[in-house]
């Protein structure tokens, strides 16, 4: 990740105990992964912002749930997809509606067969 140059690795000012000189943020690990992940776990743990975004991952859950018949064949790629698609309306506010893509996608490559 360092190599990439991604903008979600930061230099410390200070290296760490383990002598990392790099911060991964949530792709950290030890300390510096537990300070990301308390403070995101605050927020979503607070009711009043629970009532913010699990509309959102309602409507995901129930727009993937209109296409899940379709993938009793694979139900284990079909979860990741309606996870991607609950995690985005969460962190983004978006609805990418990945799984009922994939799932239409699924149904007209029956219907050709």
């Amino acid at each position: 990740m360092l190599q990439s140059g991604s903008v979600l690795v930061s230099k410390k000012d200070s290296s760490s105990s383990d002598g990392e000189s790099h911060d991964y943020g949530l792709f950290d690990k030890g300390e510096g992964w537990k300070r990301h992940r308390t403070f995101l776990q605050t927020g979503m743990l607070d009711p009043v912002a629970a009532r913010g975004f699990l509309p959102g991952i309602v409507l995901a859950a129930e727009s993937a749930s209109s296409v899940a018949p379709l993938h009793s064949h694979n139900v284990n790629e079909y979860m990741n997809y309606t996870a991607f698609d609950m995690f985005c309306s969460f962190m983004f506010g978006k609805q990418v509606r990945e799984a009922m893509m994939f799932g239409l996608y699924t149904l007209h490559a029956l219907e050709r067969n």
